[in-house]
């Protein structure tokens, strides 16, 4: 995103990569369907194996897995899904990160499982029904009273 962050500095030049900023939203579905793999680096140190927990997934992996674009990202850890490793790659530290690349660019067909994983399992009525349940539990359990 800027002259200072290494991880941009290191792919904006390689030939055959388009790094993009900002997209306007009626066209990220253009870019999704264009695009062979999906990048969302979440470390926190490049280079280094901290890796951002407080974000969550984010919507525009869940709108890249949508499109079935395999993903690249630390985001991947957050959805506690089975079988995520078929909607891409979930690197630990950024080696893993680049190898994930390679490895989706080089069997793109073994990480089409994005779409079908947040059709089934991230739609937002399933979702609404999960936090409908899980707060009915917590107030079954405690029990709060009008006091």
């Amino acid at each position: 995103s800027s002259d200072k962050d290494p991880l941009y500095n290191s792919i904006s030049n390689m030939e055959g990569i388009k790094v993009l900023q900002w997209i306007p939203p009626d066209e990220l579905l253009k870019y999704y369907n264009a695009s062979d793999v999906y990048l969302l680096p979440m470390f926190s140190k490049y280079g280094g194996t901290k890796i951002s927990i407080a974000g969550g997934p984010g919507v525009a992996l869940m709108e890249a897995m949508s499109c079935n674009l395999p993903v690249v990202s630390t985001g991947l850890n957050h959805l506690r899904l089975e079988n995520v490793e078929s909607a891409g790659k979930n690197p630990s530290n950024f080696k893993e990160f680049c190898l994930g690349i390679n490895e989706i660019l080089l069997n793109p067909k073994s990480f089409l499982g994005g779409r079908e994983m947040v059709l089934n399992d991230l739609d937002w009525n399933r979702l609404t029904k999960r936090y409908i349940d899980i707060y009915s539990d917590l107030f079954l359990k405690y029990e709060f009273s009008k006091n």
